[in-house]
Parts: C-alpha cells; sequence; structure tokens
C-alpha cells in the first residue's frame, strides 16, 4: 500500500474489501494521491467503500441509513430496529455484495433454534425490502433474499374473546389500560391506528371517528357507542396532547400499550391473548350479532370481503343447538300434520312449505344461530 510514481503521474495502491490489490492514477500531485489514499483507507474501515465499476456498502453502515429512511417513512420502523438487533450481528461487517442467499439461509436456520419461523419470516422481510432501497440507491446490484423462500407456518392463531372473558378482562385492567382495551374491543382498530389517532379525527357529538392513515394508506370511518362516546368523553377533559391516548406517566403521546395489556391478560386469567385479538374479537362479534359482512369490512378496513368471510365461524354452543334442531326436524317429519318451524327476531319462520299450528317449534336465541343452520 502507498503512492507510486509512474510515467510522471502518481498513483495509489490499496487492498479492497474483498482482498483485492488496488491500483489507481490520481495525477500530477503528490499531496493529492497521498489524500486520495488516505480518503479510500477511510471509507473501507467505516463501510462506505465504492469499488470501480460497481459501488458497496457495509451492511452495518448501510442499516444506518436505513432506519433515518424508515424513520421518515414507515410506521413500523420502531419493530425494525428489533429486528436489525438480531440482523446486524450476523450480517453487520459484511458487504452488501458479498452476502449470498446461502449465508441468508444460515441466518434463518440460526434464528430457528430460538425463535419462531414468523419472526425469523418477518426479519427476512425486512432484509429483502431493505436490499431493494439499496439496489434503488446504488449500492447493490442483486437482491440474495429474492431466492430465499419463507419458512412454512402453521395454521393462524385466531381467538376471539367470549363475552365473559371480555368482562374479566376490563376488570383486571388499571385505569389508564382500561379506556385503551375498551376502545380496541368496540372500534376494532390496529394497535398502531390506535395509538396515532388525534382528538381532530373524533367526532363526539356524531359519535364517528375517522382513520386518517390506516394500512396500505386507506382511511375510513368507524362509529362507535354511547359508552364509549361518554369514555372518550372523560378523556377529552383530562387532554394534554393532541393525540387521544398518551402515557400516565408523561403525559405525551404512547408508541404502545402492550406492557400495559399483557398485565391485564395475566390477571385476568383469560389465558394467552394477544392485542391484536381484540380486533379478532370486535369483528367476530359484530358479525355474530347479525352486522352485514360489508359493513364489517368497512369497519375493519379489509382490503377485500374475503378477509372478512375468515370470521364467520360458529362457536360450539351454536353447532350443538343447530343438532337439537335437526333432530326435532326429524322427529316432526314423522308427524303427517306438519314440520318444524323457526322462531327467528320473534317472526316465524317455517322450513316447509306447512303452516300447521300444532308443528312443533324450535327456539333460536340470535340471528347467528339462524344463519349457522340455515
Amino acid at each position: 500500500m502507498g503512492v507510486y510514481q509512474r510515467g510522471g503521474k502518481y498513483g495509489i495502491r490499496y487492498v479492497d474489501p474483498y482482498g483485492k490489490m488496488v491500483r489507481e492514477t490520481i495525477g500530477h500531485n503528490k499531496r493529492q494521491a497521498q489524500r486520495e489514499l488516505v480518503r479510500r483507507q477511510a471509507a473501507i474501515d467505516e463501510g462506505r467503500y465504492q469499488m470501480s465499476g460497481r459501488h458497496s456498502i457495509r451492511f452495518d453502515v448501510f442499516s444506518e441509513e436505513y432506519l433515518k429512511y424508515a424513520k421518515a417513512h414507515k410506521k413500523s420502523w420502531l419493530r425494525d430496529t428489533v429486528s436489525l438487533k438480531n440482523l446486524i450481528p450476523f450480517f453487520g461487517e459484511r458487504w452488501l455484495d458479498e452476502i449470498r442467499p446461502f449465508l441468508v439461509e444460515q441466518y434463518m436456520l440460526r434464528r430457528l433454534k430460538v425463535r419462531k419461523p414468523a419472526t425469523a419470516n418477518l426479519e427476512i422481510k425486512l432484509l429483502r425490502f431493505m436490499y431493494n432501497l439499496a439496489i434503488k440507491w446504488g449500492f447493490a446490484r442483486s437482491n440474495p433474499v429474492q431466492e430465499v423462500k419463507l419458512l412454512p407456518l402453521g395454521p393462524s392463531r385466531k381467538r376471539a374473546l367470549s363475552g365473559e372473558e371480555i368482562a374479566k378482562l376490563l376488570a383486571a385492567c388499571t385505569e389508564y389500560s382500561r379506556p385503551i382495551v375498551l376502545f380496541a374491543l368496540r372500534t376494532g382498530m390496529r394497535h398502531g391506528e390506535i395509538t396515532d389517532l388525534k382528538w381532530s379525527d373524533v367526532d363526539l357529538f356524531n359519535r364517528r371517528l375517522v382513520v386518517a392513515k390506516g394500512k396500505g394508506g386507506r382511511s375510513r370511518e368507524i362509529y362507535f357507542d354511547v359508552e364509549l362516546r361518554d369514555v372518550l368523553a372523560d378523556l377529552k377533559e383530562r387532554k394534554t396532547r393532541e393525540y387521544v391516548f398518551v402515557s400516565d406517566k408523561t403525559k405525551r403521546e404512547i408508541d404502545s400499550f402492550k406492557t400495559a395489556f399483557l398485565r391485564a391478560v395475566k390477571k385476568s386469567g383469560i389465558g394467552h391473548c394477544r392485542i391484536h385479538d381484540l380486533r379478532h374479537t370486535y369483528c367476530s362479534r359484530m358479525l355474530q350479532a347479525g352486522v352485514d359482512a360489508n359493513t364489517v369490512k368497512e369497519n375493519m378496513g379489509h382490503a377485500s370481503i374475503t378477509t372478512t368471510q375468515l370470521y364467520l365461524h360458529t362457536s360450539p354452543e351454536v353447532k350443538k343447538r343447530a343438532s337439537d334442531l335437526l333432530k326435532q326436524y326429524e322427529e316432526a317429519e314423522k308427524c303427517h300434520k306438519s314440520d318444524t318451524k323457526v322462531i327467528w327476531l320473534n317472526t316465524p319462520v317455517s322450513v316447509s312449505p306447512c303452516n300447521c299450528n300444532d308443528a312443533p317449534v324450535a327456539q333460536l336465541d340470535r340471528a347467528t344461530d339462524y344463519e349457522s343452520v340455515g
């Protein structure tokens, strides 16, 4: 390594990050060549070296640039910082151009020893997104993660709380956490949508709120009940910020209410429950109450009604009553006078053309009972 002179011009020699000896002609000024050599060595040491004909950067250095971008453009940038705490120790000192699909596969296998496949997939998705940006910004020429398949996941674990479980959960909440949990149960909003909600988006008089930037950048309106209006009105009287929900200690807007929620779950004794399960609960109970799927879709902010229909399931109790109803129907068929009639929403509904008053009656308590049988 050093400065050399040839043919009246000065050049520099140094070893690049791949161990290759590089020679560059600088010009007629020796001092300029010396300065350029210092710059090249500093760039190599700091992970900012740009090779002739290609551009590269060390992963840990690029991660710093990425986080600047994520903070300005992504709501989930805090989750990205968690993922990077695991990615950087493995990939950190490697140059983007030397990371290959095999290395990514090795990382996934290592993570599977301590984390579930869903967590490993989340980190690999972030790595793939970072490489797409690196290509766009000129720091990489290809994305090695494109050739890596995500790990297979088991069936999604959706849980909808029962009325009894909801009561236990709310009773276990503190004065601070109860309004937030109740709000999640009565609006079905996502965690990030709740923490981002501002008073300017809430109309207490009309019991309406606007989710300005939901998933996919879509906005939507949600109407809420009188009880939630009273809870929000009480919060507004004590408001200290433009955000609806603020920290009980700092009086500033919150980034998450996960800790307070998990404490309430543990105290309630309802078993495993995630924040997102409050959203599942809202959707399931709305459908069970007889609300049409399209309205629920709009409230949930689903891109497709197919997603909403995944929640159209019946409870074990409803299925048992359906079985009993079928038995009654079969017994009624033996009678030449009539068939079974169903009372739904206080209105008799005959399951056959016969309208005999002597027909046995099967009483269904809710609209969902009828839908489950029909």
